[in-house]
């Protein structure tokens, strides 16, 4: 990978974690575990309950998107926790699209519904 992509991929990651600061002050960037080769590092750390892929590209392809949740998923099982695997995807000189699958998604909804009630 050549040093363009490597900063490409990590000036993505400090956006999307300063994305989740705003709800989570403690987030941050999980370069250094990811050098060290662990499997079990999400690109940002978000604390408990998510696995958190970034993928930010020129073009973006469903293939992308759908890898990344998948290294997302493989993260969040590793851990044997409950985390929801999250993939934040963006393409050049466009906004940030967080995917997860449906299940997570409808979970996520009933909760909220729940806590209104």
């Amino acid at each position: 990978m050549s040093k363009k992509s490597r900063d490409k991929g990590k000036r993505g990651e400090r956006e999307v974690r300063d994305l989740w600061r705003v709800i989570r002050p403690d987030s941050r960037r999980s370069g250094h575990e990811q050098v060290q080769g662990d499997a079990c590092a999400s690109d940002v750390d978000v604390g408990e309950g998510y696995a958190v892929e970034v993928k930010l590209y020129k073009r973006l392809s469903w293939t992308i998107v759908r890898r990344a949740l998948e290294q997302a998923g493989e993260v969040a099982r590793e851990r044997e926790g409950n985390d929801v695997p999250v993939a934040f995807v963006r393409s050049d000189r466009d906004k940030w699209v967080a995917v997860l699958d449906a299940a997570h998604f409808l979970s996520m909804v009933s909760k909220l519904d729940d806590r209104d009630s």
